[in-house]
């Protein structure tokens, strides 16, 4: 009986080391984007969405940076990547074409400028002022 269960052990042990091998392998295959933002004063700006594109399928992953501005998108398959990096207050820094190996990491750091909130404030005014060319009931400033 001994025997019995010693040989389905060495089964299973060798059924094991084949399947850690093939996931090994498929694993290999897989790339990672990562990277810092700042702003332009060079502080770390926490909190800022991270948009990862894949250019062929547009399927999208989505991440936040950390309390020391650093991101991490990994499992990707190699392909070519447009990588968005948005937080309120600023502008949106976009970076296309970032072309991924397997097994390859890829750093886009993205220094962040000053200024989505005032362009989202003109976008206000420049609706408000055709709305009230039209009605003359609302005035705007």
């Amino acid at each position: 009986m001994l025997r019995r269960f010693g040989w389905m052990a060495w089964l299973f042990v060798l059924a094991l080391g084949f399947t850690s091998v093939a996931l090994q392998a498929q694993l290999s295959s897989l790339g990672t984007i990562t990277g810092t933002v700042t702003d332009a004063t060079g502080a770390v700006v926490q909190g800022a969405a991270v948009k990862v594109t894949d250019e062929a399928t547009k399927v999208q992953t989505v991440t936040q940076t950390n309390s020391s501005g650093s991101y991490l998108v990994s499992n990707l398959n190699p392909a070519t990547y447009d990588v968005a990096v948005s937080r309120q207050g600023f502008k949106t820094y976009t970076v296309t074409g970032v072309v991924l190996h397997p097994t390859e990491t890829s750093a886009v750091n993205a220094a962040l400028a000053v200024g989505a909130t005032t362009e989202k404030w003109r976008r206000y005014l420049r609706s408000c002022r055709r709305i009230f060319r039209r009605t003359r009931l609302v005035r705007c400033r």
